[in-house]
């Protein structure tokens, strides 16, 4: 995992629920720490910041419930594009 990516995906986070406090391994969806429409802000911020486009295939609960867990999905379809 991209330490560097993954700052930046923290920091996304934590700008969108206005916190300074979010662990690395802390579940986001999970936990309702991010809600639906938190979701989805959170995916417009990584297409428009990663350049990517983040399909239905990978719109699930895993690949949204944990930083490193972004991040791997992040890494994945930036290598595909």
């Amino acid at each position: 995992m991209d330490s560097t990516t993954a700052a930046e995906i923290e920091q996304i986070i934590k700008e969108l629920k206005q916190t300074q406090q979010l662990l690395p391994e802390q579940k986001l969806v999970s936990t309702g720490f991010l809600d639906s429409f938190d979701v989805i802000n959170l995916i417009d911020r990584l297409e428009k910041r990663f350049q990517i486009t983040i399909g239905g295939e990978d719109f699930n609960l895993t690949n949204f419930d944990d930083v490193q867990a972004i991040t791997l999905l992040v890494q994945k379809l930036q290598e595909i594009k």
